[in-house]
């Protein structure tokens, strides 16, 4: 099997599943394990898998050692709970081999409230095949190799949560059903599958994100059949190199369904069209939204294809569609997107939110100390080049109702405020917000960051902030080695996020000037990444800076410029991934227009062996101006990773 690289799990913040991560493949995560649970069981074999799924029961974590586990697995009628899932987790090197290419590698049968995470599937009729079972997870799983689909929801099987995984290889023995995500049963099917040919199969209310598919997925990425309704393909990235037309299987996504919400996905090389809808029995089909879409096609037909004979379908013109010979879509398109708002399907119960418990380090860390620094002068380093990306943008996934602990996942992460003052991890994530500087956003549900030219600030700093800071083992204590992580161990920092004011008065060299995402050393920063826009420039550019481990600052070129109409505009969406790994620190910037831009250095070694921590939110640069001058952000995703 090859290998292949994770996308990251999912985590649950009380109340509301996250939406974090992006489409297309990442590096290695932090413990796939990492879960509260009452009971642990570690199995290394085909035979004690069995047998620990025989016995699971709410709370259990099943744990796979790294192997190869050939067989039949079956779950039937054992279910966790909304409080208590049963997890069954591991690396991706812990395989789950199906005994043969006719028989399904796992089979759920009537289980509810499980967790499959971290590790991979390969050969069977179907990697996961799912009967009866309800608001279950399903996240940075790598599945390929199938005889046929990845993953099969079926049989009234509602509101479970397909995420961050890598899908690949399927359709071996029938290409023409061949899908990576198959939802529901087709109508000709129902006599046979759910007792009678006027009994739709209702798996509703499924939700399709953030993972990655093909170039090998054979029939559809995503199928969703007559039938089913009210889910929603969200963040995917699909790459139909692959599809091989027999089914007429020749787009990423066909939609049979009813009310499904399809946005924010990335597509690249169809047979036919992108995206499509049909009607495949009289009343299927209809009334489903498509949103900032991005379709690279290379293909004769449409980025939207829509049965003519459906109704209520609506293609919005903020999608994107490039390389289409037949154009946008067969149908005139609607100006804005719907409004940023919960999905029309209600939200599953959450998964537990993982808690790693990292390795402390030797050295204590200082208080941080963040660098007044002047207006950059960029460093003649090449301009990085554009190249086509998806935004990782959660699209209908938070509410407006909840504070910000409840629609992310801050178990991880302190919080300062503009008076200087620290909000502890336990106060946060009891519904904290403070007007004017923490809340959520009444209509987007976004976390919104704002913080005054004047105000407080910390024990070695000129300048305000409402700023996260990450804290890796919050019982350990806010000074605790426990908290931080070091280089050689690399990590990853990702946000979606709009920069919606910058400061305007003041000392024309800090005017316009926020520091949205940091790595901090123990006395200095790896990156400070800017956001700058001035009074009189129509948008934004963004750049980073840098320090050595003896404070010697210095700055990289634009990594998104605004001359020439480029630069990103305040309210405009974007997101940002900063990754280092050792000495390698690589940040990427992915524009709502579907762009990545990035830019590499190598930092100083003396960081290595050296405790460092992200820091997220808004770090006002200027501290000049009238009082009620200040800058403001609103994030949409946030997630930090590390092997």
């Amino acid at each position: 099997m090859k290998r292949i690289t994770t996308l990251g799990f999912l985590s649950a913040a009380a109340g509301a599943l996250l939406a974090c991560g992006s489409a297309g493949a990442q590096e290695d995560v932090a413990d796939p394990c990492a879960y509260p649970h009452d009971r642990e069981v570690t199995v290394h074999n085909a035979t004690t898998l069995k047998e620990a799924l025989a016995g699971a029961s709410p709370g259990t974590l099943i744990r796979l050692r790294p192997g190869t586990y050939e067989g039949q697995f079956k779950v039937s009628s054992r279910s966790g709970s909304a409080d208590k899932p049963i997890v069954l987790c591991g690396p991706r090197e812990a395989v789950l081999k199906g005994s043969s290419p006719d028989r399904n590698a796992l089979y759920l049968y009537k289980a509810n409230h499980w967790v499959l995470s971290g590790f991979s599937f390969t050969r069977g009729r179907n990697g996961i095949l799912a009967d009866y079972s309800n608001r279950n997870v399903f996240t940075g799983l790598a599945l390929e190799g199938f005889g046929r689909r990845a993953i099969h929801l079926r049989r009234n099987s509602t509101y479970n949560d397909v995420s961050y995984n890598d899908i690949d290889d399927t359709g071996r023995a029938s290409p023409g059903h061949g899908e990576g995500v198959y939802v529901g049963t087709y109508a000709g099917d129902w006599d046979e599958v759910m007792g009678s040919s006027s009994k739709p199969d209702r798996s509703d209310g499924n939700k399709v994100r953030y993972n990655s598919f093909g170039p090998e997925v054979r029939a559809e990425a995503v199928d969703l059949r007559e039938g089913t309704g009210n889910g929603a393909v969200v963040g995917n990235a699909f790459d139909g190199a692959g599809l091989s037309g027999e089914n007429h299987a020749d787009s990423w996504v066909d939609v049979r369904g009813n009310g499904y919400l399809i946005a924010e996905n990335t597509g690249h090389n169809a047979l036919e069209d992108g995206f499509q809808t049909h009607v495949g029995k009289s009343g299927w089909g209809n009334d489903n939204r498509f949103t900032k879409n991005l379709a690279v096609v290379n293909g004769p037909g449409y980025g939207f294809a829509i049965a003519p004979d459906s109704t209520g379908n609506v293609v919005y013109c903020d999608n994107t569609v490039q390389a289409a010979r037949s154009g946008l879509a067969n149908v005139s398109c609607s100006g804005g997107g719907p409004a940023p708002s919960p999905e029309p399907a209600p939200t599953p119960d959450p998964a537990p939110t993982p808690t790693p418990t990292p390795t402390p380090t030797p050295t204590p860390t200082p208080t941080p100390t963040p660098t007044p620094t002047p207006t950059p002068t960029p460093t003649p380093v090449p301009v990085p080049t554009p190249t086509p990306g998806p935004i990782d943008t959660p699209y209908g996934e938070l509410n407006p109702a909840l504070p910000p602990s409840g629609n992310f996942d801050l178990s991880r992460w302190k919080l300062t405020i503009p008076s200087g003052q620290d909000i502890l991890v336990d106060a946060l994530n009891q519904g904290y917000t403070l007007a004017n500087a923490f809340y959520t956003d009444a209509q987007t549900g976004g976390m919104v960051f704002q913080c005054p030219n004047i105000a407080g600030t910390t024990a070695n700093s000129s300048y305000s902030r409402t700023e996260l800071r990450e804290m890796l083992n919050p019982p350990a204590g806010t000074k605790s080695d426990a908290n931080n992580w070091k280089p050689e161990n690399g990590g990853t920092l990702k946000a979606t996020l709009r920069v919606d004011r910058v400061s305007t008065t003041g000392d024309a060299a800090k005017v316009g000037r926020v520091i949205i995402g940091q790595i901090h050393g123990p006395e200095t920063e790896v990156i400070r990444l800017y956001y700058h826009k001035l009074p009189g420039e129509a948008k934004g550019r963004i750049y980073s800076g840098h320090d050595t481990i003896s404070n010697q600052n210095s700055y990289s070129p634009d990594i998104v410029g605004n001359k020439d109409g480029g630069g990103i505009a305040l309210g405009e969406t974007f997101s940002y991934e900063i990754k280092l790994l050792g000495t390698k620190l690589t940040t990427t910037i992915r524009t709502q227009d579907g762009k990545a831009y990035t830019y590499t250095r190598t930092i100083d070694s003396g960081y290595l062996g050296q405790n460092v921590y992200f820091k997220a939110g808004v770090y006002n640069q200027n501290n000049t101006g009238q009082s009620d001058d200040y800058v403001k952000a609103m994030f949409f995703a946030l997630r930090q990773t590390h092997p």
